[in-house]
């Protein structure tokens, strides 16, 4: 009994896809890692900068009014 070319073609196939369907899951798992790992570093470093947008706002602004408040009273 001889197995035909044809059959053998589609069981190498079907394992190929099956092997080809793990990779991609276990790639698609890491990338989606990444992806959740990038966006928490997004946010982390969003609020830093509005952070430091706030300080050197406040030490600008109070930079400004002790400037303002020591020039007038020199004149």
């Amino acid at each position: 009994m001889e197995i035909s070319t044809e059959f053998r073609l589609q069981d190498n196939t079907s394992k190929l896809c099956t092997i080809l369907g793990i990779l991609m899951d276990a790639k698609l798992q890491v990338l989606s890692e990444g992806l959740i790992k990038l966006g928490i570093i997004f946010l982390v470093l969003c609020n830093l900068v509005e952070q430091l947008y706030a300080l050197f706002h406040n030490v600008l602004s109070d930079n400004l009014q002790f400037h303002k408040k020591y020039s007038e009273t020199s004149f």
